[in-house]
């Protein structure tokens, strides 16, 4: 490894260490992370939800999200909540045929916040709604 990759990978794990902790408390908050979001939602529906979601333009995560295999690449891939870039869905909830979904990316005190409104259809998933989430 060169000296600036080194360097790189030092600074990067140093950030993730004061963001999230020590490298074995991250593996330890996601895999409790996973166990509640498979918990609470089905995997077919967290991946229609990720779906739908690679299409919103003004969504971060979406090219990367687009240029992963939504159906078949492990959750952890593809929702990254205590690495980079830092990517996962925070509330997941219906009212009526209406799935409300609070996405955060990056920092979320700086408005890495978005929340969409997905409508179920005959077809799947739809994108109903979508906007910025205040951030207290």
């Amino acid at each position: 490894m060169e000296h600036s990759e080194e360097k790189w990978a030092q600074e990067y794990e140093k950030t993730l260490t004061e963001l999230f902790g020590p490298p074995e408390k991250r593996r330890r908050r996601e895999r409790g992370y996973f166990a509640n979001l498979r918990r609470r939602h089905s995997e077919p529906l967290i991946r229609n939800i990720l779906r739908v979601l690679a299409q919103v333009e003004d969504f971060a995560p979406a090219r990367r999200l687009r240029e992963m295999d939504i159906r078949h690449d492990p959750l952890p891939e593809l929702i990254r909540p205590y690495d980079y870039p830092w990517f996962r869905l925070s509330n997941i909830r219906w009212v009526g045929e209406l799935l409300e979904v609070n996405a955060v990316h990056g920092m979320e005190r700086a408005g890495g916040a978005q929340m969409f409104v997905l409508r179920h259809t005959a077809a799947g998933l739809r994108l109903h709604a979508l906007g910025l989430r205040s951030v207290a």
